[in-house]
């Protein structure tokens, strides 16, 4: 197992409590350093936007729990008699119960624990202090500065070439994470860090959106993603399609005829209102119920049972059946007069390995026609590309640069002119091609 390495949110961090000691210091140690640094510790997130996050309840639960402790101390020496510290106790512990809950009423339940330490620290640690309000405004004073000097750390960046003119484009699964597994929080981190300082990065996939998007909604993509083998683009934060390469309405249903003459059902794919529809009739086989109940009931795409509606036209064909079916298929569509318009892309089916998927898309409907489309949207002069699949063989030669993982085809890795790992590895590749750190 390979030692992990010392990450720049750790040096982020110790700079962070250097400067609230040297902060202290120009105040001649009118504050306590200790709570500045530790709200600096806890602020420091792995990118700013959760810094910003955490900082925010950070100081409503200070300044919540500062003000209920002054006011609490000022209604003890008022009212409780001193020879009574279990009385203290008893309202300092009924007051817990009262500050949780208006955390809660605020909306604000993640800072209830920083509002319980600040009421604490100010009724308990600090009350028989000569002057303990004194002390609860310097509390509030010290977390504030932490706070800011966190910010402004984890904000700072320094100056480094950005190659801003390169459009990268990774698979997704096998590639952007490795197959069977999650994508891990530091490939999540690092490619936000990336897409926010300016990469141009996007992804492609034989997946549909749903498929996908649990994986990559909180990633700030900008640029569409190449989905469907290069049918559509997508772009996530709008959830719009754009692009769609869709098949004629004649020759959708001459397909389909085909396809019933050989008692083989099939999904018809198509994009309406940007939602992505799944037309489908009576099932033949356990392949194609399998498929129906691991995707239908999505937020993203609509099974229906009934036919194309007429006016739109499909995207794509998905027959599942059994291999020697669906050769005898492909070769049967193959010999069709309009043939020259489709592109047929056969695979086994994952859950049945004596079934196979025959997908049918247009001609048009292929990954590097859409990278150059891409690629003039992001204005960039040059493609690197990370892969695993043969369907991407066509855009591996149009790259100026592509890289196969090392667990794919030996076709990919001919056709590629360099190598790397999966899933964290591309991340890394990516960072330094961006960076210019080397290949």
């Amino acid at each position: 197992m390979k030692t992990p390495k010392i990450g720049m949110r750790i040096i982020k961090t110790a700079v962070a409590v250097f400067l609230c000691f040297l902060i202290d210091l120009l105040r001649n140690h009118q504050g306590v350093p200790f709570y500045s640094a530790i709200a600096a510790i806890l602020c420091m997130q792995p990118d700013v936007p959760n810094s910003v996050k955490v900082a925010l309840n950070r100081s409503a639960g200070t300044f919540l729990g500062g003000l209920a402790g002054m006011l609490v101390l000022l209604a003890e020496r008022a009212w409780l008699p001193k020879d009574m510290p279990v009385l203290q106790y008893l309202v300092v512990s009924l007051c817990i119960i009262m500050l949780i809950y208006l955390t809660v009423l605020l909306k604000k339940s993640s800072a209830s624990y920083i509002t319980c330490v600040v009421f604490l620290s100010v009724t308990i640690s600090h009350g028989a202090d000569v002057s303990p309000y004194l002390f609860a405004v310097n509390r509030i004073l010290d977390t504030l500065i932490g706070i800011g000097v966190s910010l402004a750390v984890n904000a700072a960046h320094l100056p480094r070439r950005k190659d801003t003119r390169v459009l990268f484009i990774t698979g997704l699964e096998g590639v952007l994470w490795e197959r069977g597994k999650a994508m891990t929080a530091f490939s999540r981190i690092r490619l936000t860090h990336l897409l926010r300082q300016g990469a141009q990065i996007t992804a492609l996939t034989e997946l549909t959106p749903a498929s996908f998007l649990p994986v990559l909604k909180d990633i700030p993509f900008s640029l569409p993603v190449i989905v469907m083998n290069g049918a559509a683009l997508y772009h996530i934060p709008s959830n719009t399609y754009s692009r769609c390469k869709t098949l004629p309405g004649e020759i959708t249903q001459q397909l389909q005829s085909l396809l019933k003459q050989h008692g083989s059902g099939c999904f018809v794919k198509a994009v309406i209102h940007d939602v992505l529809h799944v037309y489908y009739d009576a099932f033949t086989n356990e392949a194609q119920q399998a498929l129906y109940r691991a995707c239908h009931g999505g937020r993203y795409e609509t099974y229906v049972c009934a036919g194309l509606p007429e006016g739109h036209e499909a995207i794509c064909l998905t027959a599942i059946d059994d291999s020697s079916k669906i050769e005898l298929l492909h070769r049967e569509i193959s010999r069709m007069p309009f043939s020259h318009t489709l592109r047929c892309l056969c695979r086994s089916a994952p859950s049945h390995p004596s079934y196979s998927i025959l997908e049918i898309y247009s001609a048009e409907a292929t990954p590097d026609r859409a990278a150059e489309l891409l690629k003039k949207q992001a204005g960039a002069d040059r493609t690197i590309v990370f892969s695993a699949s043969v369907c991407d063989l066509p855009l591996l030669r149009l790259a100026d640069r592509s890289y196969a993982v090392e667990d794919t085809e030996a076709c990919v890795k001919e056709t590629c002119r360099c190598q790397t790992g999966s899933g964290e590895a591309v991340i890394r590749k990516i960072s330094r091609l961006f960076y210019h750190t080397g290949f």
